[in-house]
């Protein structure tokens, strides 16, 4: 990761080859098992976005908050803060990690659209779905 970006190694030559300009500093990683699509949780700007690793061109930014959490004005609040993300491919849906909302959002792969967010303990800050796709994990 780069301070305001998504550093992409040159490791042959042990050297940062490019920076993909993102609005904040970037959180994590998830990939689709034929790691076609990449995505990246960027915390402060409350966005997920998707890149493409052939192009290294940003093709997705979706915020993960929910348009109801909102403050008395009626604007939405901020710093979800979304971390952990993982892919699940037999499904299509990404997972998303909101920290200070105590919840995950769950994405659909597809067009990356919130489909609706499962309540956590107290700021999760790491996901994981087991293999048969039956049970997701937060801590």
């Amino acid at each position: 990761f780069a301070d305001e970006g998504l550093a992409i190694y040159d490791l042959t030559g042990d050297m940062v080859a490019e920076t993909l300009a993102l609005p904040t500093s970037p959180s994590m990683m998830a990939a689709s098992a034929d790691e076609s699509r990449v995505f990246v949780s960027v915390s402060g700007a409350d966005t997920v976005v998707e890149i493409d690793p052939e192009t290294r061109q940003v093709v997705n930014t979706v915020t993960v908050a929910e348009d109801d959490f909102v403050d008395g004005m009626g604007d939405p609040l901020p710093h979800s803060n979304p971390g952990s993300l993982w892919f699940d491919d037999a499904n299509n849906r990404l997972f998303v990690a909101r920290g200070s909302d105590s919840a995950v959002a769950v994405l659909d792969g597809a067009g990356l659209g919130l489909l609706g967010s499962i309540p956590t303990n107290w700021y999760p800050t790491a996901i994981a779905l087991s293999a048969d796709g039956s049970q997701l994990v937060a801590s």
